[in-house]
């Protein structure tokens, strides 16, 4: 409160009377600093201004000064709480922007980390497969060792049989083996290929999760300064009279 409001509540017109004298305790005893945790000069205001009018000295009503003074500094501070409260804005744009950016690439982050299990699912299957494949052909290479032997046999005894017995065998054998042979070719490409796209989909996502901590740090920042920015307002409207 400043001396011209203070007057202007005492209701003083040039005369010290005694309504003046009562707003004037009244008042004192409103503002006193054990009732009113205000820290500001109103108590010591009024107080100056009933020292003027109890020592006889009139007021004069010319405050214009003081007024365009406090106007002025009330002026610069909404100017400056303007201001503060557009960078505010900006920084809540930008923020927003990354918050945005950063829903995006948690979307992305999720569609490849679920790609990546399913390759890896894939491999896992193929890599059986290949396991399955490879006892098989350990069977077929003992088949074809043993119509060897039995070759060995014939050659011995001359029992035909022996050698029927052995063509089929080695026939069965030798087709099985190469059938197996061709699939297990085709399932280790499929596995090698599974597995590069699976490291490819893994650098992918360690690059989004790079990307996410960045823009989670950046917002931190952005909340910082924006909690800074309110504060500083808040200060500054508090002294708006």
């Amino acid at each position: 409160m400043n001396r011209r409001e203070i007057i202007e509540l005492i209701n003083y017109k040039g005369e010290y009377t005694k309504e003046v004298k009562k707003k004037l305790r009244e008042l004192l005893k409103k503002y006193h600093p054990d009732h009113y945790k205000k820290e500001d000069n109103t108590f010591k205001l009024i107080n100056e201004i009933k020292k003027e009018l109890d020592s006889g000295k009139k007021i004069s009503f010319d405050n214009k000064r003081e007024d365009k003074k406090e106007d002025f500094n009330d002026y610069k501070i909404t100017e400056e709480i303007l201001d503060l409260s557009r960078k505010r804005d900006n920084l809540i744009d930008k923020k927003n922007d990354y918050k945005r950016e950063l829903s995006r690439l948690q979307s992305s982050y999720r569609e490849e980390y679920d790609n990546d299990v399913n390759y890896r699912n894939q491999a896992y299957d193929v890599t059986n497969d290949i396991i399955e494949l490879q006892s098989k052909r350990q069977i077929y290479n003992v088949m074809m060792i043993v119509s060897i032997l039995l070759s060995i046999i014939f050659v011995f005894t001359k029992w035909y049989y022996v050698l029927i017995i052995t063509l089929i065998l080695f026939v069965f054998a030798i087709y099985n083996y190469i059938k197996i042979e061709t699939t297990l070719d085709e399932q280790l490409k499929v596995n090698s290929k599974t597995i590069k796209v699976s490291d490819n989909n893994l650098k992918k996502i360690r690059s989004i999760n790079e990307k996410m901590n960045d823009i989670y740090k950046k917002i931190w920042d952005l909340d910082c300064e924006i909690n800074r920015l309110t504060t500083r307002i808040n200060l500054l409207k508090s002294k708006i009279r």
